[in-house]
């Protein structure tokens, strides 16, 4: 007859319950940004921003996104920190020509109706407004229209290497008797084959002299039959 189980006796888990406490929680770190630039409803770059860093746009190849010239005022197109990283808070730089919409902790807000009514601050050349990690939007400025959105940061895949085992072992496992027989007779073969040539060499010159001494002694034939000749006369 099975006895029944005290609370107090530990019993095995299941599967289910091992393979949900093998998977990794969720990253407790500042989230970063997914950034895309559009054109003409056409996507133009993507890209994840992994190290909370301000991310700029503009002419110049240095910014994260880069832009066509006129399409921010002159003295901001080189480059124009659009999200602005204030210690540990981003900052939504806009100017006054730009539009879009923002989700903030209060809702979604267009940032025409935040500049008009003064929630976000002037800067002069431009407006800002404080964003939240869950923040997302996009902000249109003439052709191009930039979405953004908050994420974790992606793990960094390692870089492929073989196991330290492998790497220590590789030279013992050589078999040295069969690679030194190789290399052998790799050595033996170009020998065989230098002296091949030497000897073909050798007797082309030796038919390149024969033909040589033919020639002259036909021309001596020649030359004394001709003279014959001469006398005769």
């Amino acid at each position: 007859m099975a006895q029944p189980q005290t609370p107090n006796q530990r019993t095995r888990p299941g599967a289910m319950t091992m393979a949900m406490q093998a998977v990794p929680g969720k990253h407790a770190g500042p989230k970063v940004l997914r950034i895309g630039l559009f054109r003409d409803k056409k996507i133009i770059e993507e890209r994840i921003v992994r190290h909370r860093e301000t991310v700029s746009v503009g002419t110049a190849a240095k910014n994260h996104l880069i832009i066509k010239s006129g399409t921010l005022p002159s003295k901001l197109e080189s480059r124009f920190e659009l999200f602005q990283l204030v210690g540990d808070d981003y900052i939504l730089n806009f100017t006054k020509d730009m539009t879009g919409k923002v989700a903030l902790p209060g809702g979604v807000q267009k940032i025409e109706h935040l500049r008009e009514t003064g929630a976000a601050r002037d800067a002069g050349t431009h407006f800002q407004i404080k964003l939240a990690d869950t923040s997302r939007g996009n902000i249109r400025m003439g052709d191009f229209t930039v979405f953004f959105e908050f994420v974790s940061p992606p793990p960094i895949t390692p870089k492929p290497q073989l196991p330290a085992a492998v790497q220590r072992g590789f030279i013992k496992n050589i078999d040295w008797t069969f690679t030194t027989w190789v290399i052998f007779s790799l050595r033996s073969a170009r020998r065989a084959t230098d002296r091949g040539g030497r000897a073909r060499r050798r007797r082309r010159r030796g038919r390149r002299k024969g033909r040589g001494e033919g020639r002259s002694a036909g021309k001596e034939d020649l030359e004394g039959g001709r003279r014959a000749c001469t006398r005769g006369r």
